[in-house]
């Protein structure tokens, strides 16, 4: 019934966000009221506005997730839609409690080594990933996934190609491991 606040979400390398508080006229718990509301276009940033097809894939993942059996924790998606032709899109979901709980604070991008305890931070990032991946592989998920995101390693090589022989490279992560 009400927009009770409004406000813009200055963060992330792509389009307009905002956070939005609501009211609805018949309360349900099953409908959050702090809302996060990301458009895949900045018309007033060209740079940010070129990655407005990123949403796509964003969107389909909430699909995904939607699932009952999904086995990563995500905010609740009231809304998506993407045009594909434009890229074009917006999604609507429950705001994530930063700092809140057991949720942990939201850090700034690209700041990673001001973290405090960057590898509890990691770890966890990895072992959901690796639940995610694990149950993905098993088959679990379904025939959706690999779908809606096909991987083909020959593109990923060419478009982001290593630059470094293996030596250098793991002279890089021996280096990453000491800090």
């Amino acid at each position: 019934t009400s927009i009770v606040s409004a406000d813009r979400c200055g963060v992330g390398s792509t389009g307009e966000k905002l956070l939005l508080t609501v009211e609805y006229a018949c309360a349900v718990a099953s409908l959050p009221t702090q809302l996060f509301l990301k458009f895949s276009r900045n018309f007033d940033d060209p740079f940010h506005d070129r990655r407005r097809f990123e949403l796509e894939s964003e969107i389909a993942l909430y699909d995904v997730a939607r699932r009952a059996d999904f086995p990563v924790a995500v905010p609740k998606s009231l809304f998506g839609d993407f045009h594909a032709e434009s890229g074009t899109g917006l999604l609507i979901v429950e705001q994530i409690p930063f700092g809140r709980g057991n949720v942990e604070p939201l850090y700034e991008k690209c700041m990673d080594h001001t973290l405090e305890r960057a590898r509890d931070h990691y770890s966890a990032i990895l072992s959901v990933l690796a639940r995610l991946a694990g149950r993905d592989r098993a088959g679990s998920l379904g025939d959706q996934v690999e779908a809606l995101f096909p991987f083909d390693y020959a593109m990923a090589i060419e478009e982001d190609p290593i630059l470094v022989s293996e030596d250098e490279l793991l002279a890089q992560a021996d280096d990453c491991a000491s800090l």
